[in-house]
């Protein structure tokens, strides 16, 4: 198999503290991004402006409101373009609300896959995560149930911002597991599943919502490393020897 793992799923949210809008720019945000070419159509909820954009290879979700800013992004060109524009609109829901909350967390989600496109390649995939995770395809509770072999880790870590918590999920996903994780599937998703990651980074923190490009520019940089350790000590070398 050759490997082409790539970028399916960016997620973006920060938590704030307000409990309404003193300034509301949720409609100024919403002209200036809903015709941008990202997103179909907008509107305005009750709390919150959403934002939704389905393109033929790219599909879109933007939210801003009381409590949380956020942006779903799939199916972007590159790595760089994904995370371009989920930290633009980041950055201008935080300048609309900069002098007023602090800033108490900030999710992040990735998701990388490589389509498996029938049962042999799957299979091979299985049983090289097996052979390089002995003793993984033993696990399971239940003695009824498919186990597909995979690999997790969570780790805390104290930083200069706060603490970080983090989840890292490997292995082969099968259909339904991958439908739960990304908001549409494309054509050339894998027909038995998939292989690769699902990573998950939470920052917690207390600064104002003008100070944390520093802990978003870290946190880019924490996942481009966690994908390029992972990338290279776990899916290419499982890849190569399925």
């Amino acid at each position: 198999m050759r490997e082409d793992v790539r970028l399916r799923r960016l997620e973006v949210q920060v938590h704030y503290d307000t409990s309404f809008l003193w300034l509301d720019t949720r409609g100024a945000l919403g002209q200036a991004w809903g015709y941008s070419g990202r997103f179909g159509r907008w509107r305005l909820e009750s709390e919150a402006l959403v934002l939704v954009g389905e393109h033929e290879t790219e599909n879109n979700f933007g939210s801003f409101g009381m409590r949380q800013a956020s942006l779903v992004t799939e199916g972007a060109a590159s790595w760089d373009s994904a995370f371009d524009f989920a930290y633009k609109w980041v950055d201008d829901c935080m300048t609309a609300i900069r002098h007023l909350p602090v800033v108490r967390r900030i999710y992040m989600k990735v998701v990388q896959l490589q389509p498996l496109k029938n049962e042999s390649e799957r299979s091979k995939i299985q049983a090289s995560l097996v052979k390089r995770f002995p003793g993984i395809d033993q696990l399971s509770v239940d003695a009824n149930a498919t186990l597909n072999s995979g690999v997790s880790y969570n780790s805390s870590l104290n930083n200069e911002h706060g603490q970080r918590l983090s989840t890292l999920v490997i292995g082969v996903m099968k259909p339904e597991q991958r439908e739960a994780q990304l908001l549409r599937e494309l054509p050339e998703d894998g027909a038995v599943g998939d292989f690769g990651y699902v990573a998950d980074f939470d920052q917690r923190l207390e600064r104002k919502a003008g100070e944390i490009e520093p802990v978003l520019a870290e946190m880019r940089r924490q996942a481009k490393l966690t994908d390029q350790h992972i990338r290279s000590r776990m899916l290419i070398p499982v890849i190569k020897n399925a």
